[in-house]
Parts: structure tokens; sequence; C-alpha cells
């Protein structure tokens, strides 16, 4: 049996139902017992199986599939990418491909047996719905299951109530006991790279795996011994520390992450093609949504949330983002006065006085050196040069490095953190609209709240003289409070809020702005 497009229920008497049911599209339900009858009718020698495999469509199953014959159970299913296997009944063993979902129960909270074994591969996915009072959808499995880094994703069916805190949901059972299938592939590498992390920039003592029952069911936050703003800025040397080899020195053109980084829509044309798909399926979905509403007002239907619309277009072209961030990143690097440069190209000649421009531009060198300072200090420990010698000594020369001697260290295992785990969404970020106005990669990109840290754009009298004369401190590795700011007059805070008012919209008109789901 195939089933290609549209909703179709087989109720009744189907137990004689066996062979294979095979759904690429619609929506199959089956409400009634398939394969409990042996069509060929010789039960001593004969085995007939019912196979499920659903790929890019929906299959149902609300009775129960296959039975025990010889020893073994008849039924089987297979969920590849884009199907869905769902319902309140019973099935055999199940393997779900990347891609697959499983998801028990019908429009309701239910339970879906499998007779036998489940096997979830990377990138699978489990949909289960839970309610406020403790009821959640539920998978039972009468032998193993393995699980190879399954996505959950869970629906709250009472948005309204209260959820207690603390409140558990069992979403899956097996009595053959439930197998990690992805930790030895990916979580303790990730492990290791997270508490390199935390010893090379947090300076917290590494941590013995695996951790106790006890240490994950009681455990507790570590107090910070420094400001928020502090710990961000370590960080920020950090990844600047990262940048200044991979990006500035161009090693990226030779690492894993960027050689299999994916590359397909940099082409105009193709890029345009996708787009252009993109449109033609939110146009699909905006259409389905008014009939949607269309239905609803005339009472024929229930209300019920619109489909949630396509994401905002994002081209596939990370190797050509990446390269074009290093050239961006590389030119900075090398030219302290970059910001100030560009900030003079893009404000308005009317927008702020001289003395402004000449303060905003000050900040922004200062905040450059220091993020520069404070990545040099620490690249050579990412990039180690081989024994007795020394790389990264100016700008310019990058030196020797030798990757492999610490790759296993805490150095290199934070090195492949940035490397595999951290996004630079810089190279990416609004790469369509242009870089943000008053950015750049040696620019801390946030904003302080609160009066004892706020980040004013025109800085106050006493350090802005200090910055005018060139008075450039470096970081300072030490803790530090940050001091209340002395209050801005009103005709600067004037200056300055139009200065800003003036940037934003210059730039608007070159981006559209970012629509919602429902866009």
């Amino acid at each position: 049996m195939y089933a290609f497009n549209g909703n179709t229920t087989l109720s009744g008497d189907t137990s004689g139902l066996a062979g294979g049911i095979v759904v690429r599209g619609g929506r199959l339900v089956l409400s009634g017992n398939v394969d409990q009858v042996n069509q060929r009718g010789n039960t001593a020698t004969t085995q007939s199986v019912s196979q499920f495999n659903v790929g890019n469509g929906t299959l149902v199953v609300n009775g129960i599939a296959g039975r025990t014959q010889f020893g073994t159970y008849t039924n089987s299913a297979q969920v590849l990418d884009g199907g869905v296997l769902a319902g309140v009944g019973q099935v055999g063993t199940t393997q779900v491909a990347a891609g697959g979902t499983l998801s028990p129960g019908e429009n309701a909270i239910g339970a879906l047996a499998i007779q036998g074994d489940l096997d979830m591969a990377t990138g699978s996915r489990y949909a289960a719905d839970i309610a406020g009072d403790g009821r959640a959808d539920k998978i039972n499995v009468s032998g193993t299951a393995t699980l190879r880094g399954t996505q959950v994703n869970v629906t709250a069916l009472d948005p309204a109530q209260s959820y207690q805190s603390g409140r558990t949901y069992t979403l899956l059972s097996a009595q053959g006991g439930v197998v990690d299938g992805a930790a030895a592939d990916v979580a303790l590498p990730l492990v290791n790279r997270f508490n390199a992390w935390r010893q090379m920039t947090l300076g917290l003592p590494s941590v013995s795996q695996p951790l106790s029952i006890e240490q994950i069911e009681h455990y507790q936050p570590l107090t910070s011994a420094t400001t928020l703003e502090q710990a961000a800025r370590t960080q920020l040397g950090w990844i600047t520390a990262w940048r200044i080899d991979r990006y500035a020195f161009a090693s990226l053109k030779q690492a894993t992450f960027y050689l299999q980084a994916s590359d397909t829509e940099a082409d105009e044309t193709a890029r345009d093609q996708a787009k252009a798909a993109r449109n033609n399926n939110q146009a699909a979905v905006k259409k389905r949504r008014l009939q949607q509403l269309a239905i609803e007002r005339n009472g024929r239907t229930a209300k019920k949330p619109l489909e949630p619309g396509v994401k905002d277009f994002d081209a596939d072209m990370a190797q050509t983002q990446l390269r074009e961030a290093a050239v961006e990143f590389a030119a900075a690097y090398r030219d302290p006065d970059h910001l100030a440069s560009s900030l003079s190209r893009v404000i308005p000649a009317n927008a702020p006085p001289v003395v402004v421009l000449r303060i905003i531009t000050a900040d922004a060198r200062v905040e450059c050196r220091q993020m520069k300072a404070a990545g040099q200090a620490r690249v050579s420990q990412l990039f180690a040069p081989p024994a007795g010698r020394y790389n990264h000594p100016d700008e310019k020369t990058r030196g020797a490095v030798d990757e492999i001697s610490n790759a296993t260290q805490p150095p290199g295992l934070l090195r492949a953190l940035f490397d595999d785990q951290v996004h630079d969404s810089r190279a990416w970020f609004l790469y369509s609209l242009g870089r943000e106005p008053m950015s750049s990669y040696f620019r801390e990109r946030m904003v302080f709240f609160g009066e004892a840290s706020r980040r004013e754009l025109a800085l106050n009298p006493e350090t802005r003289e200090t910055m005018l004369a060139g008075i450039t401190p470096l970081p300072d590795s030490g803790l530090s409070v940050a001091a209340r700011p002395a209050v801005m007059d009103a005709q600067r805070m004037a200056e300055a809020q139009q200065a800003i008012k003036a940037l934003w919209e210059a730039q608007y008109p070159k981006a559209s702005g970012v629509s919602d789901a429902l866009s």
C-alpha cells in the first residue's frame, strides 16, 4: 500500500492487512489492528510480515500492528527524513533516521508501544506533549532503546497553567534499558572542551568524569569573583586571540571547520533562486492561513494557532562569510584607527559637533587597543610554538605554530571548542544588510545597564581628556569594580543622542526589518 498525498483513514476490520505500507506524503491513519491474521494460512511454516516505511508524510497507528509468531514480532517500522510516525497503537522494532520524527499520541496525550527495539539516529526527533497535571506522551519499548543525539521537542498543552517547578515527566521507558549511542562520539569530546574552557578562561579546576549521581542532582552554581563586565571582557580577549591566528594570519583556510563549511549559495544567481524559493513557500503559508481564518470565521472549525512562517532567508555561504570575516578582522587588527576612519565617512556632516565625534572615535581607539592587547597576550597559548621557539611577535609575523603539541591539553581543547562549537556571529550577522554601524571586531558589542556600568556614547569629562591625550592603558588582569560615572549635562546628552539617531536613520533605509514567524 502506498500513500502519496491527502488524508486517508483505514478503519473497520483491517486485521488481515499485511505486507508493506509506504508513506511518501500526506497523512495515513490506521485506526484498526493490522497483520493479526496469517494470510497464507500456514501458521506452522510461514510468517506474514507487515513493514512500515514513512518518509515526507505522516503515518498514525492507533491499533496493534503485527503479532508474535515463531518467537519474533512480525511488524517493523522505518521513519526516514521528513517522515512522522505517530499514534497510540503498537508497532514492532523501529528505526528513526536523521530528520525523522516519532510522535506518540494524536492531537492528545497518549502512548505508543514498540514491541522490540528502538533506534533513533543523530538528527532524529521526538515530539512530545506534556500537561500541567503531570501527564505526558510516552514511548514504551519492550526491548532496548538506543538514542544517538535525538532532539526532543516538548509542547506544553496548557500554556496558561502554572507548571510546577521540579515536576518530572517520563517520556520513554525501555525494558531492555536506554543506551546513549552518541556519548562516545559527541558528548565526551565536548565535555572535555567545555572543561578546558572553564580551566583556561575562568581559572576553575578540572572536573573528573563521569560525574557522580550526587554531583548531578545537587548542582550548585559557582559564585563569580569578578564583575559581569570584566568577565565579558576576559572572554572577548580569548576569542580575539583565536581570531588573531585563524583570521589575521588566515590559518582557518587549513582548518577542518572551514574546509567542511557549506558554500552552495555563494554564487549570486544560486542565492537569488534560493531566496525566491523561500519567498514562494512563505506566500503559500500566507495563503493557507487566510483559508484557515475564513473557515474559522464561518464557525466550521474551532480556532487554532496559525501555521508558522518559513524562517527568514539565510544564504548557505558559510565558507564565503568566514573568509570575508577573516579579511575584515585582519584589516582591523593591523589598523587601530579603522573604526575612527569609518565613522568619519558614515556620520552625517550636520549630526554631531566635532568635539562629540572626537570623543566617540577616542573611545573606539581605546577599546580597540585594549581588546587587541588582550588577544595578543593569549594567542600563543592557544597556538603554541614548537619547543624553544616563539611566535606572534607582532601584527605581521605569525611564526611557527605546532597545533599538535597541545591538541589534547587545555589550550588545544579550548582552540578546538572555538573551531567547532563556538559560532562567530559577526561572520554572518546582518550579512545581507551590511555590518552594524559603529561596530567592528574590536568593539564591545553590548550595552551595560545600570548607573554604575552604563556605556555612554559621549564620554564623561574626566575620561574624555585622558583619551584625547592618547593615554590608552592596557587591560588590567586583576579584579575591578566600575565606578559611578559623572552625570552628563543636558547639552552633551542631547548631542550624543542626536548622533546616535542620525546613524541609525542612515542605516534603516538599507535594511528591511526582520519578520516574525507569522510574516
